[in-house]
Formats: C-alpha cells, sequence, structure tokens
C-alpha cells in the first residue's frame, strides 16, 4: 500500500491487480490488470515502479495506468522474494525483510551488494 500526499491517492495490490483509490471521494478504479507483484511509488515524479509476476521484469506506469513501460533492468535476484523495493532511475533498493539488496544501473558503473545483518 503506498499514499500518494500530492493528489490524495491510496495505491494498493488486490488479486494482483493495482488500485487506485481516490481518498476524497472513495472512489477506486483498477489501473493496472497486469499481475502485479510488488510496487513502489514515486510521486514526485507521478510515477508507479511495480514487479509483474508474469514475465518478471519491472515497469514504470503514470498514476492512471494509460502510460506503461518496460524498464528493461537486468535483474539478477529473485524479485518475489522481495517485500519492498525502491527505484530512483539510476539505484534499485529492495529488501526482504532481513537483507537488504542494492544495484546502481548507471552504466558508467557497476555496483551489486547484498548487506546482510
Amino acid at each position: 500500500m503506498e499514499v500518494d500526499p500530492i493528489n490524495g491517492w491510496l495505491f494498493w495490490i488486490n488479486n494482483g491487480n493495482l488500485i487506485r483509490t481516490n481518498l476524497a471521494t472513495n472512489y477506486s478504479e483498477i489501473i493496472i490488470k497486469r499481475n502485479v507483484g510488488i510496487f513502489s511509488n514515486n510521486y514526485q515524479r507521478s510515477l508507479l515502479i511495480f514487479y509483474n509476476t508474469s514475465d518478471h521484469e519491472l515497469y514504470e506506469s503514470t498514476f492512471d495506468g494509460e502510460y506503461i513501460q518496460n524498464l528493461r533492468l537486468k535483474l539478477s535476484i529473485n524479485m518475489p522474494q522481495i517485500q519492498s523495493f525502491w527505484y530512483n532511475g539510476i539505484h534499485l533498493l529492495g529488501t526482504n525483510g532481513t537483507h537488504l539488496f542494492r544495484k546502481n544501473y548507471n552504466e558508467h558503473e557497476y555496483d551489486i551488494s547484498i548487506v546482510k545483518e
């Protein structure tokens, strides 16, 4: 579950669908019908980043679900194990609840590490 504090929307997953609820009116609508596993909200850029469980890829989408783009990131980890993640266009941070995963997607740098407690 994620909140967009600028527009007053709540985003959440139900049966693999990503749903947007207007907190002022309680109106809900499915914005992505794509086997969504986990997602992250970048409200500063008005984008949602989500993991598609059918093709195991990360996508970005506008808040209305009209624009969806495959980020084409080479993931070397098993995303279903990840419970939460954050992606800013260069860095991907994820956690399974006990370990932190970090990967740098800057084309001039390569950095991958798993940080353990």
